[in-house]
């Protein structure tokens, strides 16, 4: 989690609703796209682990988090300036696990996270995305989910692959969450 913690650490996430059992926080970025979209930072934390109102990413116990371009209002925050971060870590290579009709899963290597590329629905093809990509790839595409699936590793320790047991939270629409599993 400190991966992503990291790249986000300068964002202020505000709590916003309950959803599903899950608390949902949002950051949103200041973007020079124009039009009626926002680049949204959504973190859902288990509903039991709510503890405050606001705070950095780092300080919440969130077990999905995803990177959205929605509809400008989709929530009532403010806006932040945020410039990703040029660490080494954006150099994480993620690899094709599977291709579904509505996303791409990843994989990386001692990264504990799968990761979901939500596929364009105009777009009638499962081929959107690369085989392999790196993490700031990914992320700057803001259709991108990251499902927390298990522990970090610890050192001299192999995790076998494992299925998250939290649903990969995805927007339809501005109005509804639906769940997938990958």
């Amino acid at each position: 989690m400190d991966i992503l913690n990291n790249y986000f650490s300068s964002l202020v996430f505000k709590y916003i609703e309950e959803k599903s059992g899950f608390a949902v926080y949002v950051a949103a970025i200041h973007t020079m796209l124009g039009g009626d979209k926002t680049q949204y930072i959504i973190a859902f934390v288990p509903s039991h682990l709510k503890t405050k109102n606001s705070g950095k990413l780092h300080t919440l116990q969130w077990v999905n988090l995803q990177a959205r371009l929605l509809s400008g209002n989709a929530y009532k925050v403010i806006t932040q300036s945020w410039k990703a971060p040029t660490l080494s870590v954006t150099n994480l290579d993620l690899h094709i696990v599977e291709r579904k009709k509505e996303h791409s899963v990843y994989r990386a290597d001692n990264f504990p996270f799968e990761v979901l590329m939500i596929h364009s629905q105009t777009k009638k093809t499962t081929f959107q995305y690369p085989n392999n990509m790196n993490l700031h790839w990914a992320i700057d595409q803001f259709q991108t989910i990251f499902n927390y699936v298990c522990p970090e590793p610890q050192k001299n320790f192999l995790i076998g692959t494992q299925k998250s047991q939290y649903p990969s939270n995805v927007f339809e629409s501005n109005e509804n969450i639906e769940f997938i599993n990958s």
